[in-house]
């Protein structure tokens, strides 16, 4: 495994509020996350994790955020961040699976002859081996959801963020993706961060979790997610 070059995150007394609102969405949160880690972030409906997730892939409204949360990449060096969202096609933005994985690199203007070498490294990496030329639209579910890690990742992201990406798969598909969410943090040593419902599988191999409850976020290891859930058992039912 390589060595973990992934963001660092810290939030101190951050709180936000969105427009029109009486009441904060998420008040006062505090929690480092470490460089490399894997963090399910988890908690019912409605408990915050969204607008958190949001904050961290810099998409929330400006204007309702109040405390610091930060998110610093190695050396100190702009953060770079991978999203990778619920719904399959929501995800794909080009005809052809190759197209698709190069999109990012076209973006940042990497020169064309390092492209393509990087596409098919990053298709490996998830084990999607299908032809460049593939439509997206023949993929199956699973399949777009490997190709949403794989363009997240072509571009060497420090943080690495999900949003249920397997609530719309069967659980071989979701195995698939778990797998190569594994893989490419093995390779790229990135930061990631999981929202997810089905989180058994997830939690095994987490280093900490996020538990969002009420507008609060409580940082914990997963040796004590049991006990704090038995000491709040109001919160364990909403959960």
């Amino acid at each position: 495994m390589s060595t973990a070059r992934g963001a660092r995150i810290t939030a101190q007394g951050w709180s936000f509020e969105y427009p029109g609102r009486s009441a904060p969405a998420l008040c006062d949160v505090a929690f480092t996350v470490e460089p490399g880690a894997l963090v399910v972030l988890m908690g019912a409906s409605g408990s915050g994790k969204s607008t958190l997730l949001a904050a961290l892939a810099g998409t929330l409204p400006e204007g309702g955020a109040a405390g610091e949360l930060r998110v610093q990449g190695p050396d100190g060096r702009p953060v770079r961040i991978g999203v990778v969202r619920q719904e399959p096609e929501g995800n794909i933005v080009m005809e052809r699976v190759g197209d698709d994985v190069a999109f990012p690199l076209e973006n940042a203007a990497v020169p064309a002859d390092r492209i393509w070498p990087r596409v098919s490294d990053a298709l490996g990496s998830v084990g999607l081996r299908v032809p460049l030329d593939r439509a997206t639209s023949r993929l199956s579910g699973g399949q777009q959801q490997l190709l949403a890690v794989a363009a997240a990742a072509v571009a060497d992201p420090d943080l690495l963020l999900l949003d249920e990406p397997t609530a719309n798969l069967d659980p071989a598909a979701a195995a698939d993706v778990l797998a190569a969410v594994e893989r490419v943090r093995a390779v790229r040593g990135c930061t990631v961060i999981i929202v997810e419902h089905r989180v058994e599988a997830w939690l095994e191999r987490a280093d900490a979790i996020l538990l969002a409850d009420a507008g609060v976020v409580v940082g914990l290891s997963r040796a004590e997610l049991g006990a704090h859930l038995a000491q709040r058992p109001d919160a364990a039912s909403r959960l």
